[in-house]
């Protein structure tokens, strides 16, 4: 029969989904449902080892009895597939699973990321969590104002027991970085904060992923790792994903072309010691060495590094790209994404470095977390410079006291 008879068939990849002008109700696969909200489908006979094109569903115009249908949607047309038929009809699974982020320290940085998840939509709940409380309800109030606008709820977390449930961490909370201070000064600060607030999110959400945003961000994330004692690939900081940002924009500046047609990153510390990936860098696929003169890229990694400073200098912080790079961290986690982002993870055993320390490098991040680290290919220039900056690392005091 033809699919605007109200007949639904399989073909290949169940994702591919092609409307019709019927709407029908029958019994689905759970893996037809994040793509047919509501339809029900029963296969008639097995369907592997099927070439035919005869329907291998049937169509009901009454949902079966005990059938909850979620909506009317259109019939579709599906074709053949290897997976093995129901005997059992299975509830049809929501296409948007409830997800929860929560940010610690809602101060500009954390204001900034709530904007970017709230706008795109990024989880079905966000928590706030701040001490400053009079203040995270005046932002909390204005975001639920907005409601209208968007499918992200806004709450406010009174307590860190509050926080419970959540799938993402991301913790912005600490001292702000002064005009001339460095990322490392802010560690004594920042590092008593997170002893304080740590061990009770993990408490309250014991499968949680964390992101360490706080300065400086390698730094705090061996301390939250060591804190949480959460498995590894569990925690990470935010690391050079905003840097190669920054990068990439300045190449695409000097080269009139737009930041994502350039495949490079910043590796190593998020600072001062920061390597840029020059050596296998392409633009379009042609090397980046080929289209900008080396010195005009050392002077660009240069000015990547200052531009925090430059930026605080202007406006007295910076929250706005930090806000954006890590909405798009959280998405991808939430999403599945298996995307391919420089984060700060432990980098012992990569590009020669022998220290248990965290620095940034090519992560493969999806719902778990991290799910792989790749060890890049370097010049030897820029794996000394990157094994100098893991040893500085660890010569510091992380763990000890302030």
């Amino acid at each position: 029969r033809r699919a605007a008879d109200g007949i639904l068939f399989l073909r290949g990849d169940t994702s591919r989904v092609v409307k019709s002008n019927r709407t029908v109700h029958a019994l689905t696969p759970r893996s037809l449902a994040p793509y047919v909200q509501g339809v029900w489908l029963r296969p008639l006979f097995p369907l592997s080892g099927l070439s035919s094109a005869r329907p291998a569903l049937a169509h009901s115009r009454t949902p079966p009895s005990g059938a909850r249908v979620c909506k009317r949607v259109h019939a579709t047309r599906v074709w053949r597939t290897r997976a093995r038929p129901l005997t059992a009809p299975v509830p049809c699974v929501p296409a948007h699973t409830a997800t929860q982020v929560c940010i610690v320290g809602c101060g500009a940085v954390g204001e900034a990321i709530a904007n970017e998840i709230v706008c795109s939509e990024i989880c079905s709940t966000l928590v706030m969590y701040d001490v400053m409380k009079d203040r995270l309800r005046g932002l909390v109030t204005d975001y639920n104002h907005g409601q209208l606008f968007t499918r992200c709820r806004v709450v406010q977390a009174e307590e860190l027991k509050d926080t419970a449930g959540t799938d993402v961490f991301i913790l912005t909370a600490g001292a702000r970085q002064n005009v001339g201070e460095s990322r490392r000064a802010l560690l004594g600060r920042n590092r008593a904060i997170m002893e304080a607030v740590v061990p009770d999110l993990v408490k309250y959400s014991p499968d949680c992923i964390i992101c360490v945003v706080s300065n400086p961000a390698d730094y705090m994330a061996m301390i939250v790792q060591d804190i949480s004692k959460l498995p590894r690939g569990k925690v990470f900081g935010s690391g050079t994903f905003l840097d190669s940002s920054r990068f990439r924009s300045m190449l695409a500046q000097e080269l009139d072309v737009m930041p994502k047609d350039i495949a490079t990153y910043i590796l190593g510390e998020h600072g001062d010691a920061s390597v840029p990936c020059v050596e296998h860098a392409t633009v379009a696929g042609v090397p980046l060495t080929h289209l900008v003169e080396r010195e005009t890229i050392a002077r660009l990694h240069k000015e990547t590094v200052q531009a925090a400073g430059n930026v605080i200098k202007l406006k007295g912080f910076t929250n706005t790209a930090i806000g954006m790079a890590a909405g798009q961290i959280v998405k991808n986690i939430l999403t599945d994404s298996y995307a391919l982002l420089p984060l700060s993870v432990p980098a012992k055993g990569f590009c020669g470095i022998e220290e248990d320390v965290f620095l940034s490098l090519p992560c493969v991040v999806n719902r778990s977390g991290i799910h792989q680290v790749w060890d890049v290919d370097l010049s030897e220039e820029e794996k000394l410079t990157l094994q100098k900056s893991a040893k500085e690392i660890s010569e510091m005091e992380v763990f000890g006291a302030s």
